[in-house]
């Protein structure tokens, strides 16, 4: 049984595994996504959100059943006897009944505090990997899913296997890991096959740019000869971050167990790790200006720290927002733009230990990405493409206009004349903004592995792969 991206469910008869044969096929609504068989029946998510149950009792004639659509785009799907578990781009896990393959029902549901990527399901645990962790979760019920744990490692799980009391992970962020799962509800790390220090985060400073290693091995490199990176100084961070930013002679590294690190970067070669604060729960990449931080926490909204003194952080306030923060940017430290997947913010930070939300602004499409850079906003969404605001000091930003888009975006860079985006499918994107009431697309290009994430430096651009390490990118001028 197999997904073809123009013709939907396929039905092959592997009698002769060397000449499988083609002997029957039904239509889905749209491209397949995923894909599961049990006891005569296939259960296919698609791209337009929906699952649907085909009858192929008979490989001649597969017949669709029933279909059911789901709030947004389903990304996997396990089976648990006669119910069938979903992930979805809103951060859910979604249970359906499927006894009756006429009338599928969803019966339960649970949200997720990451992007989820894969789901495997053993008995009565689901095990789903994210962008951020590694999810446990107990389906004994699926009427009422519940959260029994969660683990740093794998950190960004793009396939999983099950084989017995083995969970097979391929993770982007640390090559291929065997969990033994005996325990289903505590897994235990069987062992490991690393693929080499790669690169989950960048950070630019003049022609220097910072990059992340999975393990913590944090880098600077000298771009003076962009074909030839040269390493001339580097520090090992506690646990592994999976965010940094800098800024005027320190860096913050975030994520994990070890919370927020301030690493002190005035002597590039000889960078030092110089003071540390707890952060509970999982946040996104920070915004770094001068001495202000301010961190993006998800359903706990925008927190804010002070590096007055960096051997000493101070979490200054929290400011809760009715939306799920993706994002953040810093015009200036006073002001800060927030990105939430149904509204966006505008805090005014010049009281930092009570943010005070000025304007509301842009509007829902499951919100990605933003940068910010010479009075010029930009903000990325899965179902409204690229938005550009123009800004003006404590007033809500205007929008400009809108580039039509329905890649999924990682991360964003902005010199106030190009965007760069990084996606997971047409890789990496240019966009001219210098008219920005009229965005125009340039041209794309590609890299070992999808860029997560991005740095801007004069005439470069640098992009984290993940284990494919970091690509340096030439910008000529007006491209």
């Amino acid at each position: 049984y197999g997904l073809a991206a123009e013709d939907g469910l396929h039905v092959w008869d592997a009698a002769d595994p060397a000449r499988p044969a083609d002997v029957g096929k039904s239509h889905t609504p749209s491209i397949g996504r995923a894909l599961a068989v049990s006891n005569g029946y296939a259960y296919v998510l698609d791209l337009e959100g929906g699952l649907g149950v085909y009858d192929v009792s008979e490989p001649s004639d597969p017949r669709r059943q029933s279909y059911c659509d789901l709030p947004q785009d389903g990304l996997g799907l396990a089976l648990r006897g006669r119910r069938v578990l979903a992930i979805c781009e809103n951060q859910t896990l979604q249970a359906f009944d499927v006894d009756n393959p006429g009338e599928v029902r969803r019966i339960g549901l649970l949200h997720l505090s990451a992007m989820p990527r894969t789901l495997c399901v053993k008995d009565d645990t689901a095990y789903v990997g994210t962008e951020d962790g590694f999810l446990v979760v107990d389906v004994s019920d699926t009427t009422n899913p519940l959260l029994a744990r969660t683990l740093p490692q794998p950190a960004l799980a793009a396939a999983t296997g099950m084989a017995g009391d083995r969970l097979a992970v391929a993770d982007d962020d640390g090559g291929l890991r065997v969990l033994d799962v005996a325990d289903a509800t505590t897994p235990v790390l069987a062992g490991c096959a690393p693929v080499g220090a790669g690169s989950v985060a960048v950070a630019s400073s003049g022609s220097l740019v910072w990059s992340l290693g999975i393990e913590g091995l944090l880098t600077c490199l000298d771009l003076h000869d962009r074909a030839h990176p040269r390493p001339i100084g580097s520090v090992r961070l506690e646990g592994r971050p999976r965010h940094i930013a800098a800024d005027a002679g320190l860096l913050i590294a975030l994520g994990g167990e070890s919370g927020l690190q301030v690493v002190d970067t005035s002597q590039p070669a000889q960078p030092r790790l110089v003071g540390r604060l707890a952060i509970d729960g999982d946040t996104g990449r920070p915004a770094l200006r001068g001495r202000r931080v301010v961190l993006p926490a998800g359903r706990r909204g925008v927190i804010v720290v002070d590096l007055t003194d960096a051997a000493k952080p101070r979490q200054l306030s929290t400011y809760l927002c009715l939306s799920v923060v993706q994002a953040v940017a810093l015009a200036s430290p006073d002001w800060a733009y927030v990105l939430g997947d149904r509204q966006h913010y505008l805090l005014d930070l010049r009281q930092p230990e009570r943010p005070r939300e000025v304007a509301t602004f842009g509007t829902w499409g499951r919100a990605m990405a933003m940068a910010a850079s010479d009075g010029l906003l930009v903000a990325a969404s899965k179902y409204r493409g690229l938005q550009c605001f123009g800004l003006q000091p404590g007033r809500e930003p205007m929008l400009l206009a809108e580039l039509e888009s329905s890649d999924t975006v990682r991360d964003m860079a902005c010199d106030g004349a190009r965007v760069y985006e990084a996606t997971k499918e047409s890789g990496l994107v240019a966009i001219d903004v210098r008219d920005p009431l009229d965005p125009r697309r340039l041209g794309q290009e590609y890299g070992w592995l999808p860029a997560r994430a991005l740095a801007l430096g004069p005439g470069w651009l640098v992009s984290a792969e993940g284990p494919a390490g970091l690509t340096v990118w030439s910008i000529p001028a007006g491209r």
